[in-house]
């Protein structure tokens, strides 16, 4: 049976002879996944320490021609990989990646610090003034710290959660109505008591369950809660038309769902405008770290 959009129940057929699909990853998503692990930011890290030990010595001892030379070519190559690290995310993830969401002015941020310190390490010598060698110590030690924040982001990411319902005329029937069991049973049985409100009560039973987790004991930690208190919803009602609820809201399953109580089905069906909508949304809220 369906209703709306949603399907309850489904064919029964045999799958056996069916041979196995395969879910090997293509090589731009590996490499995508590989670009935001947490090794790959650790060996940032890493580098970046070198490239500030490296400029420390440059600074604080007196040193032969020769080591001055050998520490600034280890401190232009650091720099060169973090230039290459910059257009791969570029390349991967779009310009996007580095002026929308939470954090995609810090990303653009950080890859400006970056190219402006390759730049200075190719036209300037760094032993030319201590000037330039607290500037670039500077640079690398933000490097160092706008890294830390992406490690424990990617490590516990937030959501931005998008919801499509369907509010046509067919939603308006009642072989499926709000459960008498819902904590919100009297409020949809006055005005949504047919499969819209039923839609209604299991996107209210959703949003609970997951701000319920955060009280779980698995999730006592300050991280997770942290990201569990980050998440975002956006709800897209559509008929003829599209039209958003709400968008990237915080998770407050009483508010959002009086919200909801204001629409009721109507129209046709056109899930064109629907995905357009969506389309709009995730470029609109588009963060990386999510």
């Amino acid at each position: 049976m369906s209703y709306g959009a949603i399907i309850t129940e489904f064919p029964s057929y045999d799958d056996s002879n069916k041979p196995a699909q395969n879910s090997k990853k293509s090589p731009y998503t590996a490499f995508a996944e590989f670009l935001e692990a947490k090794r790959f930011m650790y060996w940032g890290l890493f580098l970046t320490t070198i490239n500030i030990v490296a400029l420390t010595v440059i600074i604080m001892i007196k040193l032969d021609d020769f080591f001055i030379e050998l520490l600034f070519k280890i401190s232009l190559v650091i720099n060169i990989i973090f230039a290459i690290d910059v257009l791969l995310r570029a390349i991967v993830f779009g310009p996007k990646y580095f002026c929308r969401g939470k954090y995609g002015l810090l990303h653009g941020f950080d890859a400006i610090l970056v190219l402006s310190t390759l730049g200075v390490s190719l036209f300037l010598k760094i032993k030319e003034t201590e000037l330039i060698e607290i500037g670039l110590l500077s640079l690398r030690f933000w490097r160092l710290l706008t890294a830390h924040v992406k490690v424990i982001e990617y490590k516990y990411p937030a959501f931005h959660i998008i919801l499509v319902m369907d509010r046509s005329g067919s939603m308006n029937g009642n072989d499926i109505t709000p459960s008498e069991k819902s904590r919100n049973y009297a409020k949809l049985q006055k005005s949504h008591d047919n499969r819209l409100g039923a839609v209604y009560d299991a996107v209210y039973s959703f949003m609970d369950t997951r701000l319920q987790t955060r009280y779980k004991s698995s999730s006592r930690t300050p991280l997770i809660t942290d990201r569990i208190d980050r998440d975002t919803i956006s709800l897209v009602l559509f008929d003829d038309e599209a039209v958003v609820i709400f968008e990237n809201e915080r998770i407050n399953a009483d508010l959002l769902f009086n919200k909801m109580l204001q629409y009721e089905n109507r129209g046709g069906t056109d899930f064109g405008v629907a995905i357009e909508k969506v389309d709009q949304l995730i470029n609109k809220y588009f963060d990386a770290t999510k």
